[in-house]
């Protein structure tokens, strides 16, 4: 009972470590898309609502002028950059701690035989021991 308990629960953890990649992967593309912002609303507006590009509700042509309106996405770009750059390397920083923590795991079993072989060593001895006094006292 005890391996099938062990193999659900490490099944349930790759599961859940592969949905945390995919919220993450999800998390960076919104991120990057940033700059879209005024795209999206504007691409609806002509293929949903049939709006006349002059009429639009989103136009930061508009709003801007080209020259502010290219500012303002080349603006959105550099943000979405820069947090995209930070939420990947705080990704990387995690991923890195964990396969610290697997590694000195490994190396703790690894140590682990040499120390029970320590121990149950010393333990034999002190019984050879007591065998031999038990041996001398009975002559």
């Amino acid at each position: 009972m005890s391996s099938a308990k062990q193999a659900v629960g490490s099944t349930i953890k790759r599961v859940l470590i592969h949905m945390a990649e995919i919220i993450a992967s999800i998390i960076l593309l919104v991120i990057i898309s940033v700059p879209l912002i005024f795209v999206i609303p504007m691409w609806f507006q002509e293929t949903a609502f049939g709006t006349a590009i002059a009429n639009f509700a989103v136009n930061p042509v508009t709003w801007f002028g080209l020259l502010g309106a290219v500012g303002v996405t080349i603006l959105l770009a550099i943000v979405s950059l820069v947090f995209g750059y930070g939420y990947v390397l705080g990704m990387s920083a995690r991923l890195k701690a964990k396969e610290a923590k697997k590694s000195s795991a490994i190396e703790e079993e690894a140590e682990e035989p040499a120390e029970v072989a320590e121990v149950v060593a010393e333990a034999e001895e002190p019984v050879e021991d007591a065998s031999t006094d038990s041996e001398e006292a009975s002559e």
